[in-house]
Formats: C-alpha cells, structure tokens, sequence
C-alpha cells in the first residue's frame, strides 16, 4: 500500500527502486505505485526490479547506467528465495547504457522465474525505449523459465536504438508470453 513518485538517485549499492518479497516474510509486498522514476547510475544491482511482490505500477521512468538489468521482474531462488509476483505494469520509458557488470548476463529487461514452484504471472511490460546496453549482456530483453513458471507476460512497444545485440532470449514457452510492436531505428521487427 505505498506510493513512490519523483525518486531521483544515483549511485546506489543496490537496487536503486526494489519491492521485494522473500518467502519468509509473513505476505507479499502488495499494492505499490510508483512514478516520475529517475535512476542515473546503479554501483551494484539493478535499475528498477519487482522480486516477489502483487499489484505493483511503475509508469514513467528513466533509467541508465545500470551495474545489471535496467528493469527486472523475477523470482529468485538460493539463497534468497523470494515470493511469486502477480500483476506488475511497468510503462512508458527508458532504458540506456544497462548491464555494465560483464559477470552479470541479463540484459536491459529481465524477466525471469527462478525459484522452484514459484511464478511470474500477469505481467505488462509496454513502452520501453532501450540503448547502448553493454556488449557482454548479451541480449535486451531475457524472458527465462529457470525452475518457476512464467504465465500471462507481455513485453510491448519495445524500441531499440542502433544495437547489434540479439533483442530477445529466452527459454519459456511460447503460450506463457508474448512480444508486440517491437521495433530497431524505427523499423518493425519480429521476435520470437
């Protein structure tokens, strides 16, 4: 039940915008918005990330120079073990110079169930300008099964800015996502 608007930071040792929920806490982080999101540099962790957590709405953001992801909405599993996460919207911003850790593979978004018997579910991630990711993250976008499950996410309107890294990764089913309206130096691509 919180509310974030107008966060401005910069060189945080961690994430710099986080709800978290571990599986030992006593419920879920629920029902946070946040908005006018500013993140100028990570030293550690990422930009913007829901681990754990249900009903969460971040719209309007900017977000660069990130140590990992510039935006993350995951379940982790050992050692931290967090809770599911169930209907997160995050919209309408940007994403540039993310993943600088070249021991860190994630990508600008990082979407990504790992904890066992854990989801991620009815997630929307739409209009999102990303640029100048760091080489070494391999990708832009990840969408990983990685023990959990993922259900009902949506990447949309995705703009890439002059990358030559592969826009999208992953390893889920395809009747667990979808990806529209993605488009490279103003051209629609297709990705899968």
């Amino acid at each position: 039940n919180g509310v974030v608007d107008d966060l401005r930071s910069d060189a945080t040792g961690d994430d710099a915008l986080a709800v978290v929920s571990y599986a030992s806490d006593p419920g879920p982080s629920h029902d946070i918005s946040a908005s006018r999101i500013s993140v100028a540099s990570t030293r550690w962790g990422r930009g913007i990330s829901v681990v754990g957590g249900d009903n969460v709405t971040v719209r309007g953001f900017s977000v660069a120079n990130t140590s990992a992801a510039g935006v993350s909405v995951v379940t982790e599993g050992s050692p931290w073990f967090s809770r599911a996460v169930d209907h997160v919207e995050i919209s309408d911003g940007t994403i540039t110079g993310a993943n600088t850790d070249p021991t860190v593979v994630h990508g600008a978004i990082l979407l990504s169930a790992a904890n066992v018997g854990t989801s991620v579910s009815n997630v929307s991630i739409s209009n999102v300008g990303i640029s100048a990711t760091t080489p070494t993250a391999e990708r832009e976008v990840a969408i990983l099964a990685e023990g959990g499950t993922l259900n009902n996410v949506a990447v949309t309107g995705i703009r890439l800015d002059n990358s030559a890294l592969s826009p999208l990764a992953t390893n889920a089913p395809p009747t667990s996502f979808r990806v529209t309206g993605w488009t490279a130096k103003g051209e629609p691509i297709a990705v899968s």
